[in-house]
């Protein structure tokens, strides 16, 4: 046992130094300013904190900095914050220094939590330790930057979810060691509550754990103790983002389309087989005794070696078929060409795809249970479905092995030979086979069966069940409204534990020491040599960034643009704006300016905290009204370059000047006579707004209404993004108490398109004088106006509370609005109910368990032991509690069938619905625009009859997301309608086509596709003759959307005769 763990800490250690040198850690402490991607913008984040909050006593507050001020913190992961502000604040260590190392701490704790998790969960060496080396795969893979759990995607700005990932790891054996003997309730209760803390979005698979333990083992009070504890740890946090999320949030629903589609997911299904089809085996071969009956696990085997059948020759077939269309995404369409086996044949198979996969999957099945005649015949099934799975995963790496190395090669003669067909076929055929032979042996039959027999089925069925409810997660997110790809992670580290601890271990325990210390050498090796060969963005990434801003080529124009907005008082100076675009890079990355509050002090838009904000979407509307790209987590419909709409929302946000950096930019506001180019700094242009009056409270022009409509955030946004009436406020009703501020706003309104027949009363603004003051928790201000609407051009949240006047109100578009009652206002922020309640809930949590634990500490140390003793008294609450603890544990058990049925239909049903639901506008429009291109294909080469029935399926696909109302604000609503117009063109249907196209003018008129309406209206009109209107349409494109490429389309127009 010494040997062992002696073994497994330098193995442990050569991982970790490993990791050290191939990302070398040394940049860790250069005494810079962290960056690349989201990160970039983390160490303003973290500053605030260090200087704003903790000196104030707060974890929570106001941020003024970024989307006219949020409350930070408020709806973000604070722990791996902590981690690096309080050991500066205490110590006075550099911030730049000690925040680099809390976002690379859940890199480097990964693999060693993972083996206190594994040795937790009773897995016996080297189990643990070839788990923690297989962990490396998981952390260095490449196949994603976004999903979180790997090294780019922290390098990307997901280091709260890799260190909540990492804690996650050692929960999952912490928690099914202490299920299954009861005890450490209070360390996974704990453990629980900072996992919460981290990262929701790891939090609720570690939920879903404890469902899955509950309903397979009950232990409801051990359950509970564990849930009560991680929730008073998490209440002061958890309780307000529950309150208010909705509506001062902004909600970041983001679908991965490519499991949408049958392809995509039996690619995905296949290689999950792969990895639990050995371990499966084993499990149905642990059940099989001397007679021939089958167990549950026998039967699950049986299923799944059908649906194993079933993928092979279903994504086979495809591949077929399609050739290198199998790995076609979005909009891409390979046409039947490219078919391995030419088109002919390619289109005499495709049909029969399905039917031969699912004859195939059944005949499997068939033969499974065909096997249970004989205990011989059904072990011979099981074994060589086991053989054929575990070969799988033995040419799966040998083959991925194969490529990396021969990758790496840099003859190219000798890289062609290894990487060559044949090469390739020969070398892994002879590994197959080599691998079928010794798992079809009899001595390794008997072998594989003693293992099985003498494995631990709970911690299998464990993970099946932890990773059955990150599917679940994975399609339940459609409802959440939370990014889908954050439950893929998890599901891929119970891949992990089952192909290194469940599947391996069994065999290697069993064997001698000398065996067992050379398999955990040779794989954690093996591992090793896989992230040397298969990575080349990890350990680029992880150097550039720690390097920091100090080391990009742009760093000296970056500080000058800095210097030159920085002010005497730069957080009361006007708000500065900045072009969303991708030439930022040699400054340190797309969201540098996003940190203007930190380099410059001066106060900006969008900020990194984007769903912590309900003001998020206005400001990505307003921005690209002054940007060429279009960059939003979301594909909302947003506005095009528009310098002549800029500003009434400079004026309504305080916004004085824009940095701006594409050409096309630049053009629109030198356009306007309004804006003025003052500096530039190498490719940085800022430009200044003429009429910028610098006041951050102000009288509106015009009273402000009432607003009686239900849904007033999204007609909020609607009255803001169409911009007709941006000079008549609106304030919500229902917000609105106080009679004496009620009777000043007189003017009700319930439908925001009724504003145009409503112009409220011109407010006397001559002589006014207000002078404000911001700080980050105050505002400050005296009027010589008292008694008239003062608007507060700052982001309204109900933590906000005012001196000198009856309330703050929210008003349009998400400003705060006051009416002040005497000369001197001051606005606080607070904190709100949700928030003192739930500071009372963990404070109270936190002085229990203290003294529960001093208590348990002074009774086993006290030489006279307890002075009084209440655990059996007939008062003890415990009693009551364990009663009705243990009527639960009696219901459940009388139950259990039918209430695990229930959740399983439930779980189901999120599954159908999420898949039948998600993202339906972009699934719509890429079925749509596939079958429209396909009628395309088949119109140009003469077949016009054929091609018409594809025209109307496209019609029919595309209809019902526009038609009769938009299902939803995504820019994929508006291609629908134009690629349904283009079909009715298709089909000698001009009529209906421009009504689509006008459709979209009325509709979105702000919008990016006002110059290809226009140009479509006028081609239309041109062959109709009608050549006056086609003229206009095509000038209105060029006029309407000047920096577009239909624009360019409709001068090339107008240069025909």
């Amino acid at each position: 046992m010494r040997r062992s763990i002696v073994i497994d800490l330098f193995l442990l250690a050569a991982i970790e130094a490993f990791m050290m040198v191939f990302l070398d850690v040394r940049y860790l402490f250069y005494d810079t300013v962290v960056t690349g991607g989201d990160t970039a913008s983390w160490h303003g984040i973290a500053h605030h904190l260090l200087t704003e909050l903790i000196p104030n006593g707060r974890l929570t507050g106001w941020d003024m900095g970024n989307f006219c001020g949020y409350p930070n913190f408020s709806f973000y992961f604070l722990p791996p914050f902590l981690l690096a502000v309080l050991p500066s604040y205490l110590f006075g260590l550099p911030l730049t220094i000690t925040l680099k190392l809390a976002i690379a701490s859940g890199i480097f704790l990964f693999p060693v939590m993972v083996w206190l998790g594994l040795r937790k969960m009773g897995y016996r060496f080297p189990g643990p330790i070839i788990g923690a080396a297989g962990s490396l795969l998981l952390l260095f893979n490449e196949f994603y930057t976004m999903f979180g759990g790997n090294v780019l995607s922290t390098n990307a700005g997901e280091f709260s979810y890799m260190f909540a990932f990492a804690l996650f790891a050692w929960f999952i054996g912490t928690i099914y060691r202490g299920v299954e003997k009861e005890e450490g309730w209070i360390g996974n209760g704990l453990l629980l509550g900072l996992i919460g803390l981290c990262h929701l979005f790891v939090f609720v698979p570690a939920v879903c754990l404890m469902i899955y333990l509950f309903l397979a083992r009950g232990r409801l009070g051990y359950l509970i103790k564990v849930s009560i504890l991680g929730f008073g740890i998490m209440a002061f946090w958890i309780l307000p983002i529950l309150a208010y999320r909705h509506p001062w949030t902004t909600p970041v629903y983001m679908i991965w389309q490519e499991f949408v589609s049958w392809r995509h997911t039996f690619m995905g299904i296949g290689i999950i087989l792969l990895v639990i089809g050995p371990r499966t085996a084993l499990a149905a071969l642990g059940e099989i005794g001397d007679t021939s009956s089958a167990g549950y696990r026998t039967w699950a085997f049986f299923v799944l070696a059908g649906l194993a059948a079933f993928t092979v020759l279903y994504v086979g077939g495809t591949f077929l078929v399609r050739g290198s269309g199998l790995f076609d995404q979005g909009l891409t369409v390979t046409p039947m060409q490219a078919s391995t086996i030419g088109a002919s044949a390619a289109a005499l198979l495709e049909p029969w795809i399905i039917p031969i996969s699912l004859f195939s999957g059944m005949a499997v099945v068939v033969t499974g249970i065909r096997s249970r005649k004989s205990c011989s015949s059904l072990v011979r099934f099981c074994s060589a479905g086991g053989a054929l799975f575990f070969t799988g995963c033995v040419l799966f790496a040998s083959i991925g092995l194969h490529y990396l190395l021969g990758r790496s090669v840099e003859a190219p003669g000798l890289k062609r030979f290894i990487l060559s067909t044949a090469t390739m076929s020969v070398t892994h055929g002879l590994i197959g086979i080599c691998t079928i032979w010794l798992l079809l042996r009899k001595s390794f039959r008997e072998f594989s069966l003693a293992a099985a027999r003498d494995h631990c089925k709970g911690r299998f069925g464990m993970l099946l069940g932890l990773g059955f409810g990150c599917v679940v997660l994975y399609y339940a997110a459609h409802f959440l409204q939370v990014p889908d790809i954050r439950f893929l992670p998890p599901l891929a580290l119970v891949l992990v534990y089952i192909l290194f601890a469940e599947t391996l271990e069994p065999f290697l325990s069993r064997t001698s020491a000398v065996t067992k210390a050379w398999s955990g050498l040779l794989i954690a090796y093996g591992c090793i040599l896989a992230v040397i060969f298969g990575t080349s963005n990890a350990d680029h990434w992880f150097r550039f960034n720690n390097r920091g801003y100090e080391y990009n080529t742009g760093i000296r124009d970056f500080q000058a643009a800095n210097l030159f907005l920085r002010t005497a008082d730069p957080l009361n100076a006007p708000r500065v704006g900045y072009e969303k675009c991708n030439l930022y890079g040699k400054y340190g990355g797309d969201r540098v300016f996003e940190s203007l509050p930190y380099f410059s002090g001066r106060q900006t838009m969008e900020g990194i905290h984007y769903a912590s904000s309900w003001a998020a979407r206005f400001m990505a509307f307003s921005q690209t009204l002054y940007s060429k790209e279009i960059k939003t987590p979301r594909s909302y419909i947003l506005s095009r370059l528009n310098a002549d709409a800029l500003p009434a929302y400079m004026n309504l946000y305080n916004l004085s000047r824009l940095i701006l950096m594409t050409p096309e930019a630049r053009e629109s506001v030198e356009s306007s006579p309004q804006f003025k180019r003052e500096a530039t700094f190498g490719d940085i242009a800022i430009y200044r707004y003429e009429n910028s009056d610098g006041r951050y409270v102000d009288v509106p022009r015009r009273m402000p209404l009432l607003y009686k409509g239900d849904g007033w955030v999204e007609d909020f946004y609607r009255w803001y993004r169409e911009g007709r009436h941006l000079d008549l406020l609106m304030v919500p009703s229902g917000y609105v108490k106080n009679e004496e501020d009620r009777v000043l706003l007189l003017t009700e309104v319930k439908n925001v398109d009724d504003l145009g027949s409503l112009r409220s009363d011109l407010l006397d603004r001559r002589g006014l004088r207000v002078d404000a003051r911001l700080e980050h928790q105050k505002i400050e201000f005296t009027t010589n106006r008292v008694g008239l609407p003062h608007l507060v051009k700052v982001s309204y949240y109900p933590n906000w509370k005012v001196k000198g006047a009856n309330g703050v109100y929210p008003v349009s578009p998400h400003l705060m609005m006051v009416i002040p009652r005497e000369s001197h206002v001051v606005l606080t922020y607070g904190s709100n109910p949700w928030e003192i309640i739930g500071m009372v809930i963990t404070g109270a949590t936190l002085f229990i368990l203290l003294f529960a634990l001093t208590w348990r500490l002074l009774s086993r140390h006290s030489r006279f032991g307890p002075h009084f003793e209440i655990r059996n008294s007939k008062f003890d609450i415990r009693c009551s509690i364990n009663r009705l603890l243990a009527s639960a544990e009696r219901f459940f058990a009388k139950y259990k069938p039918v209430i695990i049925g229930i959740v399983l239909l439930s779980c189901v049903g999120l599954i159908a619905g999420g898949a039948v639901n998600r993202n339906k506008p972009v699934r719509t429009y890429i079925s749509g625009y596939r079958l429209f291109q396909s009628g395309m294909d088949l119109k140009k080469q003469g077949r016009e009859q054929e091609a018409k029935p594809l025209f109307e399926k496209a019609i029919r696909t595309m209809s019902p997301v526009f038609d009769p109302l938009p299902v939803d604000d995504h820019q994929d609503v508006i291609l629908c309608m134009l690629f349904t117009a283009g079909s009715h063109e298709q089909l000698g249907r001009p009529d209906a086509a421009e009504a689509l196209y006008k459709r979209i003018l009325v509709e979105y008129p702000f919008s990016r596709y006002v110059g290809e309406a226009n140009v479509k209206i006028a081609r239309i009109k041109r062959n109709q003759g009608k050549l006056q209107e086609a003229r206009e349409h095509f000038e209105k494109a060029i006029r309407e959307d000047r920096w577009s490429v239909w624009a360019s389309y409709a001068k090339d127009e107008l240069k025909k005769k």
